[in-house]
């Protein structure tokens, strides 16, 4: 696993080297075409949704679409804790959609997710990247009502 993370760590600085002249507002991340702000205080699902929101119409909680993206998201959000992405099936249990309205292509469940055991006293179940866990970079589902860090994502301006 440490090998893994530091190629990772160079992949995502020399990324953001090579992409820093690229325009994003201040304390956002470019990668691929978006830019990233990493969110460390804590809100449900919604109200993370909601603060994305706020930065303009293209943004949104961050849709993940391939392992590269995923592990850059992964070495860049710094550990802390799990966090928000925007992928749910609070619409229709098991038909998961982005907040962003891409088309879900990718996942990264751990083994045993999703699993849709949220129970009767939850708020639906939304995705969490687990970070500080046996998980490492995969997703997991939690109750959308539990307050977590949260990463947004937006085309550049």
């Amino acid at each position: 696993m440490f090998p893994k993370l530091l190629i990772l760590l160079f992949v995502a600085v020399a990324t953001w080297s090579v992409n820093s002249q690229d325009t994003c507002f201040d304390l956002w991340y470019p990668y691929n075409g978006h830019c990233y702000k990493f969110i460390d205080c804590q809100k449900t699902f919604a109200a993370a949704e909601a603060d994305c929101k706020l930065y303009g119409a293209l943004s949104s909680l961050a849709s993940i679409h391939d392992e590269l993206e995923n592990d850059w998201v992964f070495v860049m959000q710094g550990g802390l804790n799990n966090m928000w992405i925007g992928l749910s099936d609070q619409e229709v249990t098991g038909v998961h959609k982005w907040t962003d309205g891409s088309n879900y292509t990718y996942s990264n469940w751990h083994e045993g997710q999703p699993d849709n055991d949220c129970g009767l006293t939850c708020n639906g179940e939304c995705t969490q990247f687990e970070v500080k866990s046996d998980f490492v970079d995969k997703w997991s589902k939690a109750d959308c009502s539990d307050q977590k860090r949260y990463v947004c994502k937006m085309t550049k301006p």
